[in-house]
């Protein structure tokens, strides 16, 4: 089988994988939202923000490593494996007993001094992370994303039966906190049961300096980028509220499962593929070019579709006492969409060509931007953080776009030629839903609304033979 066809495989699994998630997560919210206030969910962003850096160094670029690894014999390849895994499993268990013993610092450190039971207990996920991160290596490497698919929904029915009814019951942070330890715990079972490769009693401490070479500029990429995720999470919550923290976080947080559906789908597939394309430039570029037109589809007017219809949104997906919340998801929304088509999938074209320093540009980039700005703007207020924060997005544009050429040689104009009739489209359709909404400001008349806009933007698409032709192949993988 070539690497078209696997690839058109495993993004049908991912995309079906996406859809489901981000179909059953906004539920999962809604009854959250409703049942949490805003500041509960200002702790778990809290502590989420500190197990998730110190998971960055459960998983040490090794999942990366292994995906890229050129071709080599099945023993040589489950050496490395093992060798990953229990550098991981060590990692884990060795920086979650850290965190336990400086716990009551760390929570301190964040701003909320009360959580550092709560953190404590949250970490638990790291060892369980360590089992599943070297899993899905292995198989996205075989594009074996079928598997993925029944992990992915192990991870959406726990929250269901596990979440929601101790969100009931407490009403308060724990119920998200011993729900993310439980789908982590599923998640391991799961991909380990079904993989082929066990753990075994091996290690060679040659292989890790050699794994290390590679993934060391990977660690400091993710680094980077957790502190770009994370850093207004740290100024928010350290200088306004836990209030305002759950709103900065929730705000982004919906907004991008949204917009990420197409994403999450083609990154890791997108990844797999460049790793395996990196000899042939001509089928390199066409393979970006391709899934920038197929997310371009998609997530273009859903960018506009966000901002012009940000209160429902906010409305359906949050609850009324998220209102304050409606004005950052707009502009997240049509700002990230711009992002995402421009320059997100950056990260896995610098790593599939072996040039890691690119992403760590990046990100750096980014951050000494970021960083300044918030700590100026915080001082103003909330709205002048998520303003601030809207605006750096730009910027990180700007640095992505301009990088991709300088080391893969992906032309800006090229992209936005083949996402134009996408902007054009989806720019009649906002016009459309900013005129439908004049005539009545009702709910009810704003999901009509949304489902005119939806057929409109569809019929435009449909003129275009370009967008045609990615309409027609979007609707064959969806029927599939």
């Amino acid at each position: 089988m070539n690497i078209e066809q696997n690839v058109k495989n495993a993004s049908r699994w991912s995309i079906l994988t996406e859809l489901l998630s981000k179909m059953m997560s906004p539920v999962v919210n809604m009854i959250l939202a409703r049942l949490i206030t805003p500041e509960a969910f200002g702790m778990v962003a809290t502590i989420t923000m500190v197990t998730s850096f110190a998971d960055i160094f459960t998983d040490a670029g090794f999942q990366k490593f292994l995906i890229q690894k050129k071709e080599t014999s099945p023993d040589d390849l489950d050496r490395d494996t093992n060798v990953a895994f229990w550098t991981n499993l060590s990692l884990s268990l060795v920086l979650w007993w850290l965190i336990f013993l400086f716990r009551d610092r760390l929570a301190a450190g964040v701003g909320s001094p009360e959580l550092g039971n709560a953190i404590a207990i949250a970490a638990l996920s790291l060892p369980l992370t360590s089992f599943s991160s070297i899993q899905m290596a292995r198989y996205r490497r075989d594009f074996d994303f079928q598997t993925l698919f029944f992990a992915r929904l192990v991870g959406i029915l726990v929250p269901l039966f596990v979440t929601v009814p101790l969100a009931f019951l407490l009403r308060s942070f724990w119920a998200v906190v011993v729900g993310n330890i439980s789908v982590n715990l599923a998640n391991a079972i799961l991909l380990t049961a079904r993989s082929h490769w066990k753990p075994k009693r091996y290690y060679c401490f040659s292989r890790l300096k050699h794994m290390i070479s590679f993934s060391m500029w990977t660690l400091i990429e993710q680094l980077m980028g957790w502190a770009n995720l994370n850093i207004g999470i740290f100024v928010v919550g350290k200088y306004l509220s836990d209030y305002y923290l759950g709103l900065y976080k929730t705000s982004m947080a919906m907004t991008n499962q949204i917009l990420m559906i197409l994403v999450n789908a083609f990154s890791p597939v997108l990844f797999s593929a460049l790793s395996k394309l990196t000899e042939n430039r001509e089928e390199f570029l066409d393979m970006y070019y391709s899934i920038i037109r197929k997310t371009g589809f998609i997530v273009i007017p859903l960018g506009i579709g966000v901002f012009v219809y940000r209160k429902l949104f906010t409305l359906i997906l949050l609850g009324s006492q998220w209102a304050e919340a409606a004005a950052f998801v707009g502009l997240w929304g049509i700002l990230r969409a711009l992002n995402i088509v421009f320059g997100l999938f950056s990260m896995e074209v610098f790593v599939s060509l072996g040039k890691p320093k690119f992403s760590v540009l990046t990100q750096a980039l980014e951050l000494i931007v970021l960083f300044p700005v918030l700590m100026i703007t915080v001082r103003f207020g909330y709205t002048s953080v998520y303003l601030a924060r809207c605006a750096v997005v730009i910027w990180s544009m700007a640095v992505e776009m301009l990088l991709l050429n300088v080391a893969a040689g992906i032309s800006v104009i090229k992209t936005f030629k083949d996402t134009a009739p996408c902007f054009v489209g989806a720019c009649m359709m906002g016009f459309l839903g900013m005129t439908l909404q004049r005539i009545n400001s009702g709910v009810a008349w704003n999901f009509v609304s949304v489902f005119i806009c939806v057929i409109f933007y569809f019929a435009i698409m449909y003129i275009y033979p370009s967008t045609r032709a990615t309409e027609k192949e979007l609707l064959r993988m969806i029927k599939k």
